[in-house]
Formats: structure tokens, C-alpha cells, sequence
């Protein structure tokens, strides 16, 4: 790379970007030594020949595509509606919104799309439903290990249209609710739970000087509805016919050649 940094018939040559392209991101100079690094990101040539492809740990090297397909029962034939080429290592969240765009440009848009959980993390919903669209997804990443009888934040009656906690899972309503719009953050007081026989299976806690409260998020609400929601056999119906598109990504990698990509 340094011997031949100032010859301008051969620095702009692409063997020698490459060269100094993988370097860059394959190697560091230590004491004057070159040091092969331990790990890399995702991110770096895997191969001369391909120098856009990259890196995932569970496809290997190369491209991925984003599919979004018909799901009506009323069709008989589901259809490939919106299509993204990607490298390897993009995050599937990241294409709802690339998606969505390209539905709408082309007067796709459907009211529903069930998606996998790694599509569904709470930006998305709310990004979807900005697009008119209800994301039918599982609530990415583990619920808290609680108590299966525990209550949630869900089980607190919250005013339809303001949001506003009205009472607690014993229908009490609170001594004090205090909202910071700046972090979206509410802080409910309740006074009858010295007493309450559901204390123990409350989320509600009890502070340092003895007040009862309970303070959460918008989106720790709405991941709360989520899971609850999540639970039931009518999600179950409807998240069933995400599966649907599994056959069209098997039948593309082993019958198109999209495996080989």
C-alpha cells in the first residue's frame, strides 16, 4: 500500500483500492507491525469478485431480498407485491419502512400486514400505522420473567382516547397521575394499596417514603397491550398467515436460484 500510494497509474487501479479497502478493514498498525484483526464487523469484502456482497452469520456471504406478498383469503393465487434487494448483513427492521414507501408509490398499501417478530419491534407498528397500516407481529425479544398470574400494565383501565390511567386492576382510581410529555413518561400514585389483596401481583411499588407508585412509558404500555394481545387464539389466527411466505422464499432459494445468491 505505501510503496505504491503515489503512483497514479496504479492507486487508481481497483486491485488497489480493494487492497487498501480491506486493510482498512481487516488490519491495524501496531509498533509498526500490521496486526490481523480478531473480529471484523459484518460489513468488509468477502470477495474480490463481489465487493458489495457482505457478511451474515446465519445466511454466510452475499445478498438478501425483502418480500411482501398477498395474504387475502379471497385470492387464489398470492401475489409478490413489493421487493427489496439487500447485502447480507442489513437489519431486516430497517426494510419496513423501504417497503412501506415502495407500497404506497405503487397504490399497494394494504389495511394489515402480518410479519415476522423481527419486523415488529414498536417504531414499526407506529411507523406502519402512520401508513394506515395494522402490523400484526409479535413483540420482539423476551417479556419480563414474571409471575404468570402477575398483572401488567395492561390490566390498569386507561381512557380510550387520552390514554390517561383512570384505575388500577382493583378499579381505584389514582390519588395523583403525572405526565412528562417531554419523555413520554406517566407516574401514577394510588392510595389504597396498603390494603389491596392484588398488591403482590401489582406492578405498583412502594417508594422510600411510603407513597404507592407505579412509572412507565408509552411504549411500555403499548409493549404490554402487545403481549397480552399476543396471547390470545385470535392473534394466533390472524398471525398464522405470516407463514404463508415461508413456501414463496423456499420455493425462490430452490427452484429460482435466489439460494445461490
Amino acid at each position: 500500500i505505501e510503496r505504491f500510494a503515489d503512483r497514479t497509474e496504479i492507486n487508481g487501479r481497483t486491485s488497489y483500492t480493494s487492497l487498501v479497502k480491506i486493510f482498512q478493514q481487516q488490519c491495524e498498525v501496531i509498533e509498526g507491525r500490521v496486526v490481523v484483526l480478531a473480529q471484523t464487523n459484518d460489513d468488509v469484502i468477502q470477495n474480490l469478485s463481489d465487493p458489495d456482497a457482505t457478511y451474515d452469520g446465519h445466511k454466510g456471504q452475499g445478498y438478501q431480498i425483502q418480500l411482501s406478498e398477498t395474504c387475502s383469503t379471497d385470492n387464489d393465487v398470492p401475489l409478490i407485491v413489493g421487493a427489496i434487494p439487500e447485502t447480507a448483513n442489513a437489519n431486516d427492521s430497517d426494510a419496513v419502512r423501504t417497503m412501506l414507501e415502495q407500497l404506497a408509490a405503487h397504490g399497494l398499501i394494504p389495511a394489515e400486514i402480518p410479519a415476522d417478530t423481527a419486523y415488529g419491534s414498536d417504531e414499526n407498528v407506529l411507523l406502519a400505522e402512520s401508513f394506515g397500516v395494522e402490523r400484526i407481529a409479535s413483540v420482539p425479544g423476551r417479556a419480563p420473567h414474571v409471575d404468570p398470574q402477575a398483572l401488567t400494565l395492561d390490566d390498569f383501565a386507561h381512557h380510550e382516547e387520552t390514554g390517561a390511567v383512570e384505575a388500577c386492576p382493583a378499579s381505584h382510581a389514582p390519588r395523583r397521575v403525572t405526565r412528562d410529555e417531554a419523555t413520554h413518561t406517566t407516574v401514577v400514585e394510588m392510595s389504597a394499596c396498603a390494603s389491596c389483596p392484588l398488591l403482590k401481583l401489582c406492578p405498583i411499588h412502594q417508594t422510600k417514603d411510603g407513597r404507592f407508585e407505579l412509572t412507565f412509558t408509552d411504549q411500555a404500555r403499548r409493549l404490554a397491550a402487545r403481549r397480552v394481545e399476543q396471547a390470545t387464539p385470535v392473534f394466533r389466527e390472524r398471525y398464522a398467515q405470516r407463514s404463508g411466505i415461508e413456501s414463496t422464499n423456499s420455493g425462490l432459494k430452490n427452484r429460482r436460484g435466489l439460494g445461490w445468491l
